[in-house]
């Protein structure tokens, strides 16, 4: 083999390593915006949650 053979099949692997870390990290940003947003669900459910239970026992203390 030439130089340049070796050239352009290390030109080849070096442009797969680069797709397949740019498939990685779309992959890794997906994952976190999903925990995210999965985390902000539950603290607004924690809330709304707080506040019925607040509400019923102000309720409880009227009556």
């Amino acid at each position: 083999m030439n130089w340049e053979t070796i050239a352009t099949l290390l030109e080849v692997v070096a442009a797969i390593g680069a797709i397949t870390s740019l498939i990685y990290a779309a992959k890794q940003v997906r994952s976190a915006r999903i925990a995210a947003a999965d985390t902000n669900r539950l603290t607004r459910a924690g809330g709304v949650r707080e506040i019925m239970l607040a509400n019923a026992t102000e309720w409880e203390f009227k009556n």
